[in-house]
């Protein structure tokens, strides 16, 4: 989800501005996996969590912290260009599920600072401000520089249990953020994809 929505992403840079980068993949799983944490501990533990994700994470991560270059952020703090991360998921799953019966009585202040070590050993801290063409940028700024605007684009899904052109919650383990996407009949989606093709989208 990360590594392909991440490469789209790369390629419209480059239709619109003719700027080539290198985008950390890394940096959008790191941030996903912050909320998805968070959501667990509000949910009481009844959430999907795991690896898996959608194209609207990398979309979700962009809106709340920007995007880094791979060179900023390799995202791996042991075997750079490795992407395991079962062991560190496996980490963060059982320390959320202690965090989630609550053996203090009340939810501890530090516990998310905690899971986030967790992050940071693994996966590296993540940067505040990176390098652009010789400015120093924050991530936020970086997408502001390259006028990128998740909101130009949409999701597209199609399924013949939910009505047609409404949007529907995708029913899949890796929609864990319950994000929406228009409805569409098969033929139509596919009429979509040949005509963005033909306009010059990846």
């Amino acid at each position: 989800w990360s590594f392909s929505t991440t490469s789209f992403i790369e390629a419209e840079l480059l239709r619109m501005n003719d700027h080539g980068y290198n985008l950390s993949e890394m940096y959008f799983a790191r941030m996903a996996y912050e909320e998805k944490g968070q959501d667990f501990v509000r949910y009481h533990g009844k959430m999907n969590f795991g690896e898996g994700g959608q194209a609207h994470d990398v979309m979700n991560q962009i809106d709340k912290h920007g995007f880094v270059t791979q060179e900023a952020y390799e995202g791996n703090q042991y075997d750079p260009g490795s992407y395991r991360h079962s062991e560190m998921s496996k980490i963060l799953k059982a320390m959320l599920d202690v965090i989630i019966t609550k053996p203090n009585r009340k939810l501890t202040p530090v516990w998310f600072d905690a899971y986030q070590a967790i992050l940071d050993t693994y996966m590296g801290e993540a940067p505040e401000k990176l390098e652009v063409n010789g400015a120093m940028l924050t991530p936020k700024e970086f997408v502001k520089k390259e006028k990128f605007n998740t909101a130009d684009y949409i999701e597209l899904t199609s399924f013949t249990h939910h009505p047609y052109y409404e949007k529907v919650i995708l029913e899949v383990p890796d929609n864990w953020s319950n994000d929406p996407y228009y409805n569409i009949p098969l033929d139509e989606l596919m009429e979509v994809m040949d005509n963005s093709l033909k306009k010059g989208y990846t």
